[in-house]
């Protein structure tokens, strides 16, 4: 779905720059029902916009999907885990 984050694709369209690299574009619209990595894989899109941990859960599914770029400089995820080793203190 047009969000704020894809402003960029949307804007190169409109500007042109992907016709003049010779590149014909038509930007299918996604949603939160829509599995992009999917569509990918069956032929209903040739490029898909998706997180990179989305991406690496699909391949796990053995998805054959190939990541053309990570375009953010640091992750807007975390993963965070319970560490059992470590000893719970309480403040004196």
């Amino acid at each position: 779905m047009p969000q704020v984050q894809f402003a960029g694709i949307y804007a190169a369209k409109e500007r042109g720059f992907y016709k003049d690299e010779g590149i014909e574009v038509e930007i299918v619209p996604g949603g939160p029902d829509v599995i992009i990595e999917q569509q990918v894989v069956n032929g209903a899109v040739d490029i898909g916009v998706s997180s990179f941990d989305s991406l690496l859960v699909n391949r796990d599914n053995e998805l054959p999907l190939v990541s053309l770029a990570q375009v953010t400089q640091k992750s807007s995820y975390r993963l965070l885990s319970k560490n059992r080793r470590a000893s719970i203190r309480q403040p004196k």
